[in-house]
């Protein structure tokens, strides 16, 4: 039986290759753990998605919250949420810690996503789409989204290596939207046909940078990447993407087609609740260019950099996403009052302690919370408490009513 209590979650690490390792391993901090020598740390997740579902306490038995969630949809989600999701957690929270790149990838729409799981299901899980920001916890370096048209003019002549992959030319006079777009489906095609001369293209081009005095950010993650990745189509791609810095507190929101790449740094992540990826470069994994090509927008712009707005004690991140909305909320030495809550939440402590108070059976019941612990708050819990005795700061996602 569901409670109007908080939930304290068990959470699944997933050890990916490129997470943070050894002291700088950022997740162990946050959880008060000892990281394991040479063990990378790359993500927390905190949700109810088949692969790594967090596990909760009811009635004394641990249970995956998926598992409660299908057995007590209505308690668990409320009756909105339950009915527009179909009885699911319409999102997936994690932390993620990224010492080195991610692939460039991209995620599909919801008629996408249908369609790719319907004809592979073992590449694409997931029937939902997926949709995600990105928070920096303190900075994050990534590639988001294609270059203004003429910045991609500017690198192409820069570094002739790469225009002349191209079958097509991109000039100012003549290009647009579609001269990009058909010149990009030909430059990636022919990767996959001309292997041997993807990679003289990539040595040819590795030599000519190496050779400068003075890199570019970009250049040096280009000639970082090569020692890894050697000849992957994924090391040209670099060029054509915005270059994003986030400072603490600055997000990006990623919808679907959009090409990226998390570089290195620690974030918030929040996205909808599917692990749907299509990989274009920077992996040893499948790379599936047909679908890739299907899926890319091509919006040709600078990223928008969010930096929330301030609401009380908190910072609310809005976007267009109907399956989650984040706030990080800073307490000292305060209390705050939450009535009338709709829907699904989860908490993170991120910093501090908390007290968590809540009404059962009458009675005010506290719930400590330090620094890592995360808490599903059920649709039935509609009213409580949240104090700190010091300074503080908690994450609160929820879904928009």
């Amino acid at each position: 039986m569901i409670k109007a209590q908080p939930y304290k979650l068990k959470n699944t690490i997933q050890h990916y290759d490129w997470g943070t390792k050894g002291k700088h391993a950022f997740i162990p901090k946050l959880l008060n753990v000892k990281a394991e020598k040479n063990k990378p740390y790359a993500e927390l997740w905190m949700g109810a998605h088949s692969k790594a579902s967090s596990k909760i306490l009811v009635d004394g038995k641990e249970i995956e919250l998926l598992e409660a969630i299908k057995k007590y949809p209505i308690e668990m989600l409320g009756q909105a949420a339950a009915k527009k999701f179909s009885n699911t957690l319409p999102f997936l929270f994690k932390v993620l810690s990224a010492n080195e790149a991610l692939s460039i990838q991209v995620h599909p729409s919801k008629r996408q996503a249908a369609l790719l799981h319907e004809k592979d299901p073992i590449n694409y899980p997931d029937p939902n789409q997926k949709i995600e920001i990105a928070i920096a916890l303190d900075h994050l370096t990534a590639l988001v989204g294609f270059k203004p048209l003429n910045q991609i003019i500017r690198t192409l002549r820069k570094y002739p290596e790469i225009q002349d992959w191209g079958e097509s030319k991109i000039t100012s006079r003549t290009s647009n939207t579609l001269s990009f777009k058909k010149y990009f489906t030909q430059f990636v095609k022919k990767s996959i046909s001309d292997a041997e001369g993807l990679n003289a293209v990539i040595n040819k081009l590795s030599k000519s940078i190496s050779s400068k005095q003075k890199k570019s950010g970009i250049e040096k993650y280009f000639l970082k990447l090569h020692k890894k990745y050697n000849s992957d189509i994924g090391l040209l791609l670099l060029f054509f993407l915005n270059l994003v810095h986030l400072k603490k507190g600055e997000a990006i929101f990623i919808e679907p087609g959009i090409p990226h790449a998390y570089l290195k740094g620690n974030i918030l992540e929040c996205m909808s609740n599917s692990d749907n990826v299509i990989r274009a470069g920077l992996t040893p994994k499948f790379k599936d260019i047909n679908n890739l090509l299907k899926v890319l927008t091509y919006d040709l712009a600078l990223p928008q950099i969010l930096k929330g707005s301030k609401k009380g004690h908190s910072i609310v991140y809005k976007t267009n996403a109907e399956e989650f909305e984040i706030q990080i909320i800073t307490l000292n030495k305060k209390e705050l009052k939450f009535e009338n809550q709709i829907g699904p939440r989860i908490l993170l402590v991120v910093e501090g302690n908390l007290k968590f108070l809540f009404a059962n059976d009458g009675k005010n019941k506290p719930t400590a919370l330090t620094k890592g612990d995360s808490v599903f708050l059920p649709a039935i819990l509609s009213n409580f408490k949240i104090a700190s005795d010091m300074p503080s700061k908690f994450v609160l996602v929820s879904v928009p009513a």
